[in-house]
């Protein structure tokens, strides 16, 4: 078994974080499911080596993608299983990634839906990402 990392919305739509041990990735977010928990993001619990998280949070900005529409999209799908609005959907969202490009995205598309604009509508406005 390996020790997973992760953050879920419970059926209130409240998120959720802990640890679980599985056998693989598939195998934790069934397992959250089984527990009335809709995983938002599961990953491999990585303890660094003292002195190295620094290092290691550096390296990760540096590496970090620029959001793409697919990781979103998977992100988004678990969420409205809970019965959530595509907006509190996004702001949760908004909440498990940790990188400004990603936040800053998520930010504007809720602020898109909040002002009444439709979900394509909010999506065409970031062609780079959602084209």
């Amino acid at each position: 078994m390996t020790p997973f990392t992760y953050q879920a919305a419970t059926a209130e739509g409240r998120l959720v974080s802990g640890e679980i041990d599985a056998g693989s990735p598939a195998a934790a977010r069934t397992e959250l499911r089984r527990r009335g928990l809709y995983p938002v993001d599961v990953r491999t619990e990585s303890r660094p080596a003292p002195g190295s998280r620094t290092r290691a949070l550096s390296l990760r900005r540096r590496l970090t993608p620029r959001p793409s529409a697919l990781e979103i999209t998977r992100e988004l799908a678990a969420p409205p299983g809970a019965g959530l609005t595509l907006d509190r959907s996004v702001a949760m969202l908004g909440a498990v990634f940790r990188d400004l490009d990603r936040t800053a995205l998520l930010e504007d598309l809720r602020s898109r839906l909040c002002r009444g604009v439709s979900w394509s509508e909010a999506l065409a406005g970031h062609p780079a990402v959602f084209a």
